[in-house]
């Protein structure tokens, strides 16, 4: 499985979907990146493929950070949760 995590403005927790291949991963992560870039606000309708029932809609003007990455099946990886810092 593949986590796309959006930060949304005076929103303490992530909001993340998850896709089943890293391409679809990487496509809604470029979709919210070129909203973004063009600095056009618009409605973006995210759902999870992992709970199916998992939906939310977000106004792309409140996103503050949005990535990308690989969920593993390792339970206790040592990632913590949220965006990573650095190294």
């Amino acid at each position: 499985m593949y986590v796309v995590e959006l930060v949304l403005r005076n929103v303490a927790m992530p909001i993340s979907v998850q896709r089943k291949e890293a391409t679809d991963a990487e496509k809604l992560y470029y979709e919210v990146l070129e909203t973004l870039k063009s600095g056009g606000h618009q409605w973006l309708e995210l759902n999870c493929e992992q709970q199916t029932e998992k939906k939310a809609v977000v106004w792309t003007g409140d996103v503050t950070a949005a990535q990308t990455y690989s969920k593993s099946g390792a339970p206790a990886s040592g990632r913590a949760a949220g965006f990573a810092t650095g190294q």
